[in-house]
């Protein structure tokens, strides 16, 4: 654009917080859910499709680490690169641009005249 940043016509976003409510229901009408705190010492490798977990025998973990996940030893070898994660939702009247804008930070259209800001 004329200022110098970019339009990201790629990218796509994800209301995370609604994500998780449809998809933490999901598996708790099935009883395919627990919300245990572990470390990946508390697991217990039972075969390649086994690990038991406090009681429960899974076949699948889930960690919930945020930043803290370049501590976790299991992810160790991953390049994480860790985010502040500032954001402010802001009301643009008029505001008519329906791509991502970055220029330092980003601004991501939600709905009509309201955008999410980002550093």
């Amino acid at each position: 654009n004329p200022h110098g940043g970019l339009e990201v016509t790629g990218g796509g976003w994800v209301d995370l917080p609604e994500f998780i409510n449809v998809v933490k229901g999901y598996f708790l009408r099935r009883g395919q859910y627990a919300e245990v705190s572990v470390t990946p010492k508390d697991l217990r490798y039972l075969g390649p499709d086994e690990v038991l977990v406090d009681d429960l025998r899974v076949r699948t973990v889930i960690f919930c680490d945020g930043p803290a996940a370049t501590e976790n030893s299991l992810f160790s070898y991953l390049p994480f690169n860790p985010v502040k994660g500032q954001l402010l939702t802001v009301e643009i009247p008029g505001y008519s641009v329906r791509n991502v804008v970055n220029q330092g930070v980003w601004i991501l259209p939600v709905r009509p005249n309201v955008a999410k800001i980002g550093a």
